[in-house]
């Protein structure tokens, strides 16, 4: 019989949720989820621009109609709420994921964000919604590549005809 077994502190924290362990082609990074912690990354934008950094007195009122119109209901605190979702990455050194970070925008915004899977290209990735280069986010799913310098590219709209759903879970798509 199997067991589960957590990773590491830095990763599988007591505080936080992590979820969507998305695993690199060669094995070496670990890609996963972690809601509701406050380093989630702020950068919101809306009608081109960058409300985190044009209006930091409006933000906080703005992210909680956000995730109100994602939610259904008033959060009080939504920087702890289950729609803060970032993009953690964790590296492989000695077949342990000790090297953990959290990357900034653009694979990371304040909306929700997750790796859903490795696609057969090199470097790229399906992530959970798209964000148009105006602003706002819709649903469905989106490419992002990670360069060789490490940074990350904008989202790029995955027609939701190029994923293949399987299982009982794909009537949603």
């Amino acid at each position: 019989m199997q067991s589960l077994e957590k990773l590491n502190g830095t990763i599988n924290t007591a505080k936080y949720d992590e979820i969507s362990p998305v695993l690199s082609r060669d094995g070496h990074t670990l890609y996963f989820t972690r809601i509701g912690s406050p380093d989630f990354d702020k950068n919101m934008i809306l009608d081109g621009r960058n409300v985190y950094e044009s209006a930091p007195g409006e933000y906080p009122k703005i992210l909680q109609e956000v995730y109100f119109q994602l939610s259904g209901k008033f959060l009080p605190d939504p920087s702890r709420s289950d729609f803060n979702q970032d993009i953690w990455i964790a590296e492989s050194e000695n077949q342990f994921f000790d090297q953990i970070y959290h990357p900034p925008y653009p694979l990371n915004n304040a909306f929700p964000n997750s790796i859903c899977a490795a696609t057969s290209q090199p470097n790229q990735y399906i992530v959970i919604n798209q964000f148009p280069k105006e602003g706002g986010m819709r649903k469905g799913f989106s490419f992002v590549w990670q360069r060789l310098d490490g940074t990350w590219t904008p989202r790029s709209p995955c027609p939701s005809r190029t994923i293949t759903p399987r299982g009982p879970w794909s009537t949603w798509l």
